[in-house]
C-alpha cells in the first residue's frame, strides 16, 4: 500500500486539491510521478521517483535502452504525455 505521500491514479483526473497537497509535501512547485504505460496508471508523489517505484515500474531504465532522464522512444514518450494530460492535467494552476 502506498504512503499518504503517493497517490495511485487509474482513471479520471486527480483532483486539483489533492495534486496541490502532493506538490506541497516536498517541493512546493512540482511533483514527481511514475507512469506504467502498459496499465495506464500513474503513481504521483514522493520525494524521489524511487519512492513510487515500489508501486509502479519506472519506464526510464538503462536496461531498456534509456541512457538519460528523457524517454528516448517517441511512441513511449507520447503515451506518457497522453496519460499525464488525461490523469494530471496540462499544468493548470492549482488551488
Amino acid at each position: 500500500m502506498p504512503s499518504p505521500g503517493i497517490v495511485i491514479v487509474r482513471e479520471g483526473r486527480l483532483e486539483p486539491a489533492e495534486l496541490a497537497r502532493l506538490v506541497s509535501l516536498y517541493f512546493e512547485d512540482m511533483v514527481k510521478y511514475v507512469v506504467d504505460v502498459s496499465r495506464g496508471v500513474l503513481a504521483v508523489g514522493g520525494e524521489m521517483h524511487a519512492d513510487a517505484e515500489q508501486v509502479l515500474l519506472i519506464n526510464i531504465r538503462p536496461a531498456h535502452g534509456n541512457r538519460s532522464m528523457e524517454i528516448q522512444d517517441p511512441a513511449l514518450r507520447e503515451r506518457v504525455l497522453d496519460l499525464t494530460r488525461a490523469l494530471l492535467g496540462e499544468g493548470e494552476p492549482l488551488p
